[in-house]
Order: C-alpha cells, then sequence, then structure tokens
C-alpha cells in the first residue's frame, strides 16, 4: 500500500538526493514499517545540503508540492497549490498529514472531497504559535487554530506528541494515541559521563538551548534577558544557543545588553556532534512561548542533563513543577536558575535520564505501529467495499 506524507517542511534536493534538519530518512522508515511505500510532498528547494541529514531512503520517494512557497502563496495561487495537492493524493492509497501546516489544511479539506483516508498527527499548536509571530500572525492564529480543530475533529485517525496538552486543545471522536515523535536510545554510559562531570561549585554554569533561532515563538530573547540579570547579579553564566536560522535579531539583542562574552549563537551543529555538545553544558533551558513535546529536550534529558523549562504545551508531561517558570518571564527564568543551583544534582540527572527512557524508540515504534496499522487495514477494507 502506498501513503502520502503532507506537510511544510522544506527538504532540500541536491543532485537527486533529498536531505533535510528535522525529517532525516529514520522518519520514513517509522511509515515503512507498516506501508509498503511512502510519497514525501512538501515543500523543496535547492540549496547548499552542508550540516544537514539525508531524507532519501529505499521506499519513499519524493513528489513535491512546488507551487506553494510561503504563506503568501495562498493569495497569489491558491486554486494551483489546491489542485497539486489534489494530484498528489489521486497517486497515493491514503495519507498522513502532519498539522499544523498550510499543506496539511488544504490536504485534509481535498482529501475529503476525493473520498482519501488521512491519518493526522499533531505536533504542536498553531493558536500559540501564529500569535506571537506579529501582527500577521495574530490575524492568522485564529484561523489556524480553527481549521485545526475541525480537521482533527473529524479525523478518524489521530497521533497526538503529547499526552494531554494537544488532546484537550484539539479533540478527536475517532482513534487516537500520544506518541512522541521523539527518537532516543538509552545509553547509560551518557549518565555515567553526566554525573562525573557535574560541576563541585556552581561558580560558573554553561545553559544551552536547541532550536531554530529566528522563531519567535521559542522565546530565545526571554533567555537572552535572563543572562542579562544573572550577570548584573554577579553570576557567571554563560549561554549556547545551536541552531540554524536568521541571527541577526538575537544578535542585536546581544550586542545592545552587552552580552557578546557570554552568549554564543554557535548555528547548527552535525548530528554527530550533539552529543558532544550536550556534554559540554550544565544545564538545558527551553524557553518556548509554544511548544508541543520537544524532542530537544528529550535528548537533553537521556543525557541527564538537569532542564528548566517554561511552563508551556507538553513540558508539564516531562518535569515537575519545580523545573518549569512562566513563559515569557525571564526574571522567573533567571530565578529558578539560581534556585537550582541548590537542587540535588545527582537526583535530578538520574530522574531526567530515567524519565527519558520511556522516549525510546523501540517502544514508541510498538504504539505507533499499531495505530498505522489499524489505519491501514481500515483503507484496505474501505478500499474492497468500493469495489
Amino acid at each position: 500500500m502506498k501513503v502520502g506524507f503532507f506537510h511544510d517542511a522544506p527538504l532540500i534536493n541536491h543532485e537527486g538526493v533529498y536531505y533535510s534538519r528535522g525529517f532525516g530518512s529514520e522518519i520514513w522508515r517509522r511509515y515503512l514499517s507498516v506501508f509498503d511505500e511512502i510519497v514525501v510532498s512538501t515543500r523543496v528547494t535547492s540549496a547548499s545540503p552542508s550540516g544537514m541529514s539525508v531524507s532519501s531512503c529505499d521506499g519513499a520517494s519524493f513528489n513535491p508540492i512546488f507551487s506553494y512557497k510561503d504563506p503568501r502563496s495562498l493569495l497569489t495561487n491558491f486554486t494551483g497549490i489546491y489542485r497539486e495537492i489534489c494530484d498528489r493524493l489521486r497517486d497515493v492509497d491514503c495519507a498522513i498529514v502532519r498539522l499544523p501546516s498550510v499543506v496539511g489544511w488544504i490536504t485534509c479539506a481535498a482529501a475529503a472531497k476525493l473520498g482519501k483516508p488521512v491519518l493526522i498527527e499533531m505536533v504542536g499548536c498553531p493558536w500559540d504559535s501564529y500569535r506571537f509571530h506579529g501582527w500577521k500572525g495574530s490575524l492568522i492564529a485564529p484561523f489556524a487554530f480553527l481549521a485545526t480543530r475541525a480537521a482533527v475533529s473529524r479525523s478518524r485517525f489521530t497521533i497526538y506528541v503529547t499526552q494531554h496538552f494537544l488532546q484537550e486543545r484539539y479533540p478527536t471522536k475517532g482513534r487516537s494515541a500520544g506518541i512522541s515523535n521523539v527518537n532516543i536510545e538509552s545509553d547509560s554510559s551518557r549518565l555515567k559521563r553526566r554525573l562525573s562531570s557535574i560541576p563541585v561549585n556552581k561558580d560558573k554554569l554553561t545553559l544551552g538551548s536547541i532550536g531554530k533561532v529566528d522563531l519567535r515563538y521559542k522565546g530565545y530573547e526571554s533567555a537572552v534577558d535572563a543572562v542579562s540579570f544573572l550577570a548584573d547579579k554577579g553570576y557567571d553564566i554563560d549561554y549556547e544557543l545551536v541552531g540554524p536560522g536568521d541571527q541577526r535579531h538575537l544578535q542585536q539583542q546581544i550586542d545592545r545588553l552587552n552580552l557578546s562574552d557570554r552568549v554564543r549563537l554557535k548555528g547548527p551543529l552535525p548530528s554527530s556532534e550533539l552529543g558532544k555538545w550536550f556534554d559540554s553544558i550544565d544545564i538545558y533551558i527551553q524557553p518556548s512561548l509554544s511548544e508541543g513535546l520537544p524532542r530537544s529536550v528529550v535528548e537533553a534529558m537521556s543525557h541527564g542533563l538537569p532542564v528548566i523549562l517554561s511552563d508551556v504545551g507538553g513540558h508539564s508531561e516531562l518535569v515537575g513543577e519545580d523545573f518549569l517558570y512562566p513563559s515569557g518571564d525571564s526574571r522567573s527564568l533567571a530565578n529558578r536558575i539560581i534556585r537550582f543551583m541548590d537542587e540535588d544534582w545527582e537526583a535530578v540527572s538520574s530522574n531526567n535520564f530515567e524519565k527519558s527512557t520511556e522516549y525510546e524508540q523501540s517502544q514508541l515504534q510498538q504504539s505507533r505501529n499499531s495505530i498505522l496499522q489499524d489505519f491501514k487495514n481500515e483503507v484496505s477494507k474501505s478500499s474492497l467495499g468500493s469495489i
């Protein structure tokens, strides 16, 4: 059976091989454990694949949505986008649609008209994401929220990356499962390295975050403000931010606060170097204004790192209240870091590592295969019934 995958994610086509920062070949193999083929329909650009993972693999083919470039395309070429998505749907037996995404919303509407079965993957909250993108985002947010609620409520199969948050905000009447899209392989040696490297005194600490630096809803501005507050209080705190994106906005803030010696924008790192980077920092922080259940946080926990998170999305499913703070409140983040200095670091590291084992690939894949197989079985039955 051939399944289509629809999303906005921009892939790179370099000499016929596809690359991505977030959609490596391991993503498609999740679905290929149940389906015979997967056809990926997303945005595609031509650029250097430096630092990216290979997305191409056996069993996966790519049939891009060429007409959708960015949200402005909806105003200038909505009919062309809709027709192209319909063409992609006609070429597959069923579709997996990842929301929130513009391509995903249009695919859900087109699939309903064509009678094409759909399974939705809910990976984030569009209301929270869009409303932090200035006045344009604030205008889009209510429409994105309503479009997502409508699509999910009608969906017969839905996978959420959270256990509670997204389910409560975007409920479905169909079959659902809470399965994170995190891909973790537990390694006890990581915890041993962390326990052996816990600083004896806390005179100098390094904080770290991973994410796309120009996404305002990631809240990195508040993290930089927190470092400034800590520096003014006499704390020797550095902050390293790893990830792609336009750095100019954050760099201007860093320069304005005279923090160039404390805050480092490191750009993207190859996945092979992330483990070493996790081992080099002392506390991982996630200052997001909106989140589903972030992969980077679970990866940090799998290295035994203490984590301090904003109180949004699925963060409360990962840590207790003592490690949460009000999103956007830089002073609260700074004070939470100060209080953490007196915690039992060994216990926190051990607890975080143990929590991360709940997101091991083998366990999650079993649950994922179960709902994917049920979806496939229903598609098969509906196909037989239409003969």
